[in-house]
């Protein structure tokens, strides 16, 4: 589905991802977990062509990130500094619609999210929670193979990170995939079936939550981060 190849990035002047090499397959639901500051962001948005890459290559279900239809194939969840304040969420979806040439019912979505009481309010008049279900919302409506996300948690209560759990699910039963990246542990171990962990400009372990050795992302992530480095 996904595929990268040997990829490296460099911005300003600064080395931030060295060869790096990760595949995902259709339905698959991955986490990305590091720190701040270690390459999570930078990785999201080379894959979605927002930073150059020098070397390596990327494609997804065969396309390469060189083909013009290439975006097509994925929706990137980014922050929600991304949207536009002046607009509506309506505005917003319609626009992903439009763009992604989508036959999700935008109508639908906005339901589905309990969207519908600020739909046609302004972006900067919202909370960051309502904000973050514009965003979920869009990559809703694209209708993407490959759905990246960027810390999709923040900002929801308990109730919203049930419904958003639950959308991602169901995309995933339709064969959407996805890869996100967050702070919040137990939320990768109750969604991933597999997560990378970025160390060192590259992917230096697939964890394998299916796998009856595993016991948790939390416990991974202290031996990786806080430990000696070693598993």
């Amino acid at each position: 589905m996904l595929y990268v190849n040997n990829i490296s990035v460099t911005l300003k002047n600064t080395n931030i991802i060295k060869n790096l090499s990760l595949d995902i397959n259709s339905g698959e639901i991955v986490g990305l977990v590091a720190p701040n500051g270690y390459g999570k962001t930078t990785l999201l948005k080379s894959i979605m062509k927002l930073n150059q890459i020098e070397s390596g290559d990327i494609s997804i279900e065969g396309t390469s990130n060189k083909n013009k239809d290439y975006h097509k194939a994925l929706f990137f969840f980014q922050n929600a500094d991304s949207l536009y304040p002046n607009l509506n969420a309506l505005d917003h979806l319609n626009f992903v619609k439009n763009a992604w040439k989508s036959k999700v019912k935008v109508n639908e979505v906005i339901t589905d999210l309990k969207m519908s009481a600020y739909k046609n309010k302004k972006i900067r008049q919202l909370s960051l929670g309502m904000k973050q279900h514009v965003l979920l919302a869009m990559a809703i409506v694209s209708d993407a193979k490959l759905i990246l996300m960027d810390e999709p948690f923040n900002g929801l209560d308990p109730s919203s990170v049930k419904t958003v759990s639950l959308l991602i699910k169901n995309m995933q039963a339709e064969g959407t995939s996805f890869l996100f990246s967050s702070h919040i542990l137990n939320h990768i171990d109750q969604l991933c079936s597999k997560v990378f962990f970025l160390k060192e400009k590259k992917i230096i372990l697939i964890s394998d939550l299916t796998s009856n050795n595993f016991i948790s992302t939390e416990n991974n992530y202290n031996l990786l981060f806080e430990g000696d480095g070693n598993l």
